[in-house]
């Protein structure tokens, strides 16, 4: 599954590139920022750290660039606590202005696994028998 969207803006793609990358910034494009900061020079492996509030929760976001192209693309793996996936921004230039287009890949989500009581976290049993999720249940709660 993919996400995209694309928008004209009235600015070269330098200006928005600048506001796009620019961790003081991203309050103006992405109002569920409430702080934003760079680890390192922006480009490939550059971390960025966010933390976020939406539907009232709070959580942090972790960024890592994977492509970086100055005026043209960024582009980085996304890590929240409950899902992850990968996220580009392409820009175009264009006589009236710059065509950005996003896109967004998800990943398998990251709930479940790790939830407490998930198979793939409580473990095979020394048998070599696996705990469904009642049975986790069972075992950690002496039930």
């Amino acid at each position: 599954m993919m996400y995209s969207a694309r928008i004209d803006i009235p600015a070269p793609p330098n200006r928005v590139f600048a506001v796009l990358t620019d961790p003081s910034l991203a309050k103006l494009w992405a109002p569920e920022v409430i702080e934003a900061r760079l680890e390192g020079e922006l480009g490939v492996g550059a971390v960025g750290h966010v933390l976020v509030k939406e539907f009232g929760r709070k959580f942090q976001v972790k960024s890592l660039v994977t492509r970086y192209e100055k005026d043209t693309a960024i582009a980085y793996e996304m890590t929240t606590p409950m899902w992850s996936g990968n996220i580009e921004y392409s820009l175009r230039s264009q006589p009236q202005g710059t065509t950005l287009e996003f896109l967004f890949k998800p990943a398998k989500p990251r709930g479940w696994e790790a939830h407490p009581f998930a198979p793939s976290r409580f473990g095979d049993t020394p048998d070599g028998s696996a705990h469904t999720p009642q049975e986790a249940r069972s075992v950690a709660f002496g039930r």
